[in-house]
Parts: structure tokens; sequence; C-alpha cells
């Protein structure tokens, strides 16, 4: 009888016959403060034997609701607060911790019950209530998945914007999620001449990268040929530069012709607007920084994706987080050294033993080119280009495991990694 009356009178003013509210820490049966201004009064004193303090770190979190009103059958729930114990520097004990209200949260009954439940299961219940945890991953997963801006749409779309879906195949361009839904990072794929992005968004949704989204691109994008890619002739689709003469002869164009040069260098131009339409915008959601962007190219692809790397270097000052390069890359020296003091983004120039058109020699002659135009000696800048070299391959696109696994190594270097968890604890 002693207890039970004990247990109706507030720890700190000793008011009798009120409502009580008892500690969501600890959750001792034996504690209770009639309001919140007196457990911060007691809480000096409480903490000594507050099993939840005693093991948990300086910062930590609370949520107060009348046990009264936990017991009413209220289908639509009550309104609970939300209160965070802050640590302070310098000063007394009692000034270093202070209770900030953060606000109210609806708890539903169901939600109460689990609270109750991850209390009665653990004695020491050193981390954050379930359902605060539940509520604050939420609000961190609306910021995990990103759109694709819509700068970056209309650019693609070009003079023909439509309202089609990122996702619709019929478009020039294919942009998924990531399969873990975390946009970290975003992979732009480039198809070779004549081909279609369709096969490479299939291809990036196979490999399933982590916190990685990607952009498949269809040369038809940014327009006509006025403004975008390059239109092959008879109906052979699309390509991004001038290799061959399609007009005249149908020969392949010299490295150092003039026209194949104008043609690289438009295309170079147009993919960076596109990744300058990727990056944040003051004021806007969404949006991925250079170190987080991320390129892939076969063949006529791989040429511009490494053009564009190197160009990158000229007009910025920060790299990009990396680039696959499937046989091609670049066959000619810039007319203009980059500055050595700014890096080059990392490169992996995969190609095949028996490919007659960029065999291995032309993938060590693309590598000493871009290293070259930085003009340095820094042993640093050597390991920036990495060669694969596919015994009894031809001119074609991955296929073998074993270079899946090498693109992957270098990937794992390199891609951007959110601790959502770690997140979930420090929000």
């Amino acid at each position: 009888a002693a207890a039970a009356a004990a247990a109706r009178i507030c720890h700190y003013c000793h008011k009798q016959n009120i409502k009580l509210y008892k500690c969501s820490k600890c959750k001792n049966d034996t504690y209770r403060v009639c309001s919140t201004s007196c457990q911060k009064k007691d809480y000096k004193r409480h903490k000594q034997t507050c099993l939840f303090v005693a093991s948990s770190s300086s910062s930590s979190s609370s949520i107060q609701y009348c046990e009264e009103e936990q017991q009413q059958s209220n289908h639509d729930g009550i309104q609970a607060r939300l209160e965070v114990l802050q640590s302070k520097e310098g000063g007394e004990e009692e000034e270093k911790e202070v209770w900030k209200d953060a606000g109210p949260i609806h708890l539903t009954p169901s939600m109460m019950h689990e609270l109750d439940s991850n209390s009665a299961n653990s004695s020491t219940n050193a981390s954050i209530p379930t359902t605060t945890r539940k509520l604050l991953k939420q609000k961190v997963q609306s910021t995990l998945q990103k759109s694709l801006p819509k700068r970056t749409r209309q650019l693609l779309q070009g003079s023909s914007a439509s309202t089609s879906s990122n996702n619709n195949k019929n478009s020039n361009y294919t942009y998924q999620h990531s399969n873990d839904k975390i946009d970290t990072n975003v992979l732009l794929l480039f198809h070779g001449a004549g081909d279609s992005h369709d096969s490479y968004s299939t291809f990036a949704n196979t490999m399933s990268l982590p916190q990685t989204a990607t952009l498949s691109l269809h040369a038809s994008s940014c327009g006509n040929d006025d403004e975008g890619f390059v239109t092959l002739p008879f109906g052979l689709g699309h390509t991004w530069f001038e290799e061959m003469d399609y007009v005249i002869s149908g020969d392949v164009l010299p490295k150092h012709d003039g026209r194949r040069l104008t043609s690289i260098m438009h295309a170079s131009r147009l993919v960076r607007k596109i990744i300058s339409s990727l990056l944040p915008k003051e004021g806007e959601e969404g949006g991925w920084s250079p170190e987080c962007i991320f390129l892939f190219g076969y063949s006529a692809g791989a040429c511009l994706v490494m053009e564009v790397c190197r160009t990158v270097a000229q007009h910025s000052r920060q790299p990009l987080g990396g680039a696959i390069c499937v046989a091609g890359g670049i066959q000619h020296e810039l007319t203009q050294n980059i500055n050595p003091l700014i890096p080059l983004t990392p490169i992996l120039i995969m190609t095949g033993a028996q490919d007659e058109i960029y065999p291995p020699e032309a993938a060590i002659q693309s590598s000493k080119l871009y290293n070259n135009n930085n003009n340095t000696s820094s042993s640093k800048k050597n390991n920036v280009v990495t060669i694969y070299n596919q015994p009894n391959k031809r001119h074609e696109i991955i296929c073998k495991k074993e270079e899946v696994q090498a693109m992957m190594e270098f990937l794992s270097k390199l891609l951007v990694q959110r601790f959502v968890a770690m997140e979930d604890m420090c929000t």
C-alpha cells in the first residue's frame, strides 16, 4: 500500500493525486513526475539511477506521454512530445545537459504498443526508441532517391520536349533509381555508333551498382544535328560524333581530320552541359556533385567519354568520380595542356586481345595521351588510367565474368557510399 501511494506522488514537487508521467528511458514503475518542468529539474538526481542514461552517450532522446492517456483505446492515438537531451561544453554539470522540445509526434496505439514492447525486451535500452527511429528513417529515406533534374530532362529532350516519364523506353534516355533506393551516385551510359540506349539500360540494371542511379543516353538526345549529336544516313540510327565520311566515301576519318575533331569537341561540350545540369543548384533539391558522377561508354561512346574526362580537366577544377571506356578511347592530342594542379578523372580502359578496331596498343596510346596532356611527371598521375586486356576478345561489349569483376573492382574504390544507418543514429 505504501508503494502504491508513493507511486502516485510526484518525485520532485511531491504533489499527490494528479496525472503523472513516467520516464520513457528507464520505464521505472516507481518513478513518476507531474510535468516536464519537474522532470528537467529532477533529472540531475534521477540520471544516477536511470538505466537508460547510465548506458547511453552524451546525446539521447525521449518521448514523454501520460500513462493514463496511453491506456485509452482511442483509435486515433495521442499526441506525444519529442524531447532531445543536448550536451553543452563548459559550465556546471546542470548547464552541460539541456532538454530541448523538438515538437509533437502523433502516436497511434500500435506505435505505443511497440514502444512498450521494446522497453520490456531491453532493461538497458541504449538506443533511440524504435518508433522515433522509424519516423526519422522515413524522413531520411525521402532524401535518398533523387529525381532527374528538370533542367537535365529539358536538355536531353531538346527542341522536341515531351512529357514522357523518365523510364519511358521510347524516349531518348532512360533514368533508373538505384536498386537499393539510395541514389548517392549516378552513372551515365553512352552506346556505340548506330546502337540504342535500351540494352545499356538493361545492362546497368543487371550490374546493380550500390547507391548508384543510372542514366542511359541515346545519341538522338539534345535535339537535331544543328544542336545535338549526329544522325547516321539511310536510317542507320545515331552516333555521338563523325568517325566516318558519312556523306561521300564512307571511309573512316583520320584521327586528326578537322571534321572529326570539330565533331567530337562539339559532342564533348554537349556532354559537359549535361553533366553541369546534374550538379546541385542552390535552392533546389537533388543533383550530384562531380565526384558522384560516373561515365560508361562503348566504342564511339568510349571515345567520347574519355574525351569528356580530358576536357573536364580543362574547363573545371574538379574531376568526375570515374569513367569506364570499353573498346574505345582518345586518339588525338590536345593543342593545349591541362593545368597539372587539377587532378584527372580516373579511367578504366577495357580492350580485347583480338580487337582489330581498338587493339591493346591503341589503349596504351590513349593512356599516354590522357596523362601527357596533364603535363606532369608525378607518379600519382601514372595510375590515373587502368588498362584491362581480355584474352580472345574482339571488338564487343562486356560479356565475360572476368570483365565484370574488373569493372566492379575499379568502381568499388571510387563510388561514394552514404552510411544511412549512421545518419539515422545521428539525426
